[in-house]
């Protein structure tokens, strides 16, 4: 009698545990199959999304071929390290040259211009 548990139905413990371990088991495929299936939908919109923006590039070039180029924007920050006795790896004097060639270089060759990021184009770490 100990078997048995006191339910208006003959059921024994492991017909019990048999039922519960078979809805557990179906809910789980449930779960794997809905986690599977977002996935997929995630894959699919990631794809259109960068075929997307190769199409917009597509654009850009036929417009360039005829001469309409818009203008665009290239963030940049540079980051200047120090070594170990912390003096700086690089002439901050050069850094900002160079920045300034690639801009008139940027701007006179493709119609870009070189924003810094956050305001500044260089960080000293």
């Amino acid at each position: 009698m100990q078997d048995r548990l006191c339910l208006p139905f003959n059921l024994s413990r492991g017909k019990i545990m048999g039922i519960l371990s078979s809805v557990g088991s179906f809910f789980g495929k449930i779960g794997r199959g809905v986690s599977a299936g977002w996935g997929q939908l995630l894959g699919i919109a990631k794809e259109l999304t960068q075929r997307g923006l190769g199409f917009f590039g597509f654009f850009d070039y036929i417009f360039g071929l005829i001469g309409i180029r818009p203008k665009k924007k290239l963030y940049l920050r540079v980051v200047v390290l120090r070594d170990e006795g912390h003096s700086l790896k690089a002439d901050l004097a050069g850094v900002s040259s160079i920045i300034d060639y690639a801009e008139s270089i940027f701007l006179s060759q493709a119609n870009i211009d070189i924003v810094p990021v956050d305001g500044r184009f260089m960080e000293i770490s």
